[in-house]
């Protein structure tokens, strides 16, 4: 299985909730009414690539980084700032994160600080027929 995304990412920290949910919105707008102030990190303010397949990337409120045996050709799993390694992954014509998995590999975003709402937009999610996965928790 192999995955290719790129993504804007908006995560909110607030008081921690009882209870998880999972809940999907497909309007920006509906999400933050849902929930509330945000901290936005776009990945505007990086202006040359900044890889993550090495080792893990401290981005401020949050660690990227990549588990298993991840693409270290370059032109995959970092901050890919303008202009971008490839049109697909354009999500709104400004830097994005990309990561490429593949069987046995991971990409993994790990906050500072608890959260209890996440958000993105992505580009280039699923590949043909191969599929996704996201999962949410702790470790």
């Amino acid at each position: 299985m192999k995955s290719l995304f790129s993504f804007w990412l908006v995560a909110m920290w607030c008081t921690p909730l009882s209870a998880a949910v999972v809940e999907v919105f497909t309007e920006r707008a509906l999400f933050d009414a849902a929930v509330g102030p945000t901290l936005a990190e776009d990945f505007n303010t990086f202006t040359s690539d900044m890889p993550f397949y090495n080792a893990p990337f401290d981005v401020g409120p949050f660690t990227l980084s990549m588990t298993g045996s991840p693409s270290t050709d370059g032109t995959r799993n970092k901050i890919d700032a303008l202009p971008l390694e490839e049109s697909i992954f354009n999500v709104d014509n400004t830097t994005v994160a990309q990561a490429l998995t593949t069987d046995g590999t991971t990409f993994v975003i790990t906050f500072k600080d608890p959260i209890t709402a996440f958000g993105a937009d992505f580009a280039a999610l699923n590949e043909d027929v191969d599929r996704t996965r996201i999962i949410v928790g702790t470790d």
